[in-house]
């Protein structure tokens, strides 16, 4: 039986080393503006790049709010119209129901308001099913 040859510790291998060293640095933040120390490193590749990236923050920011108000707004006034056009809806059937129940024509009443009555509780019941 044949024995491994022996190891060579700490003896220098006779052919050159090429020996590279790769570092590999990566840095990463969370959030709307970079930590301090970045914004330095900015600063001293382009001079005044940090407060250039801090006011595009705060001009993003009002921009973002003002656009988050302005959709706010116009939802609760479209919500409102909505009810406001469906009061006048039902109260308009509700009156034409009548009329025709005083005209002597009370089946045509009882369509126009149950008509009316059943779209209005659907509808009602429709809103309730997607709030939950």
């Amino acid at each position: 039986m044949k024995k491994p040859p022996a190891k060579h510790s700490g003896t220098p291998n006779s052919q050159p080393s090429n020996n590279q060293t790769v570092t590999t640095t990566t840095a990463w933040w969370q959030g709307p503006l970079p930590p301090p120390a970045a914004l330095r490193g900015f600063d001293d590749v382009v001079p005044g790049l940090a407060e250039r990236i801090a006011t595009a923050w705060e001009v993003e920011s009002a921009h973002r709010r003002e656009i988050e108000k302005t959709d706010q707004r116009d939802f609760y006034r479209d919500m409102l119209t909505g009810k406001v056009f469906a009061l006048i809806f039902v109260l308009s059937a509700l009156a034409l129901a009548g009329l025709c129940a005083w005209l002597d024509q009370p089946w045509l009443g009882g369509i126009i308001g149950g008509g009316t009555i059943g779209a209005v509780v659907w509808a009602f019941a429709r809103s309730q099913q997607r709030n939950k």
